[in-house]
């Protein structure tokens, strides 16, 4: 239950709060996970960043600067977001939770079911930490997860992108979300979500170089799906590889 509200006026003025009271508060973007029934913080401080001026897209050639506090609706809307990241976008089948969920939000929740995380690590996407270190999805995870975002950068936009999203109903959870980007020298990242407790990065299938039915029979091996309401696990595994 959230207990102390706190509304910082600067970037520093946030994390001097967060050092104040530790593991007992929690930066909050747009609420829609903390304040969410299912996702909803144990924590009772709370730490808000809406007057942090994070917001906006910022174009500089092919790369783009993206605010950790920019809603998603925002990313959905703008014409210097790349088509394939705006569908990924819109997996959130909500335009009200669109323009309430943050950018960073979507990131620092690690949900099981993202359908932007998979975009954004298959994109190489780096984040913007508030003391200036620029680091990739994967390490701020393993590292420094719960840092505060300041922004996302992409470094080319013309990567291309191609985003898939599995779910029994339109409002429904996501069974599976899934992003698969080319490389700029060759070779794709591919990410899954939905199946695991983490979205899944198949490196080592990235690695082999493979493609039509022997990358399908490789995916259907690779992954480890939990039968859950959503499905079984030979349903999870056999649309993983489809």
């Amino acid at each position: 239950m959230i207990k102390q509200y706190l509304k910082p006026r600067s970037v520093a003025e946030a994390l001097a709060l967060k050092a104040e009271h530790s593991e007992q508060a929690v930066f909050l973007g747009g609420g829609s996970k903390l304040n969410a029934a299912l996702t909803q913080t144990s924590r009772e401080t709370v730490i808000a960043l809406d007057a942090l001026e994070l917001t906006g897209i910022e174009a500089d050639g092919h790369s783009r600067r993206i605010g950790a506090m920019t809603r998603v609706q925002e990313l959905c809307d703008s014409e210097l977001i790349p088509d394939s990241l705006k569908q990924a976008a819109h997996f959130i089948y909500s335009r009200n939770l669109r323009n309430q969920a943050t950018l960073g939000g979507e990131i620092v929740a690690r949900q099981r079911e993202s359908h932007l995380l998979p975009a954004l690590i298959a994109l190489n996407a780096k984040l913007e930490l508030a003391n200036g270190e620029r680091l990739d999805i994967e390490r701020y995870q393993q590292e420094h997860a719960g840092a505060l975002i300041v922004a996302v950068h992409l470094d080319d936009i013309r990567r291309p992108l191609a985003c898939q999203r599995v779910s029994q109903t339109v409002d429904g959870w996501s069974v599976l979300s899934a992003a698969v980007a080319v490389e700029p020298a060759g070779g794709y990242r591919m990410v899954l979500s939905g199946l695991e407790p983490q979205v899944l990065r198949l490196k080592e299938i990235e690695q082999m170089q493979i493609e039509g039915e022997a990358l399908q029979q490789a995916v259907y091996r690779a992954v480890n799906p939990m039968s859950d309401v959503r499905g079984s696990e030979s349903y999870k595994r056999y649309i993983s590889g489809w």
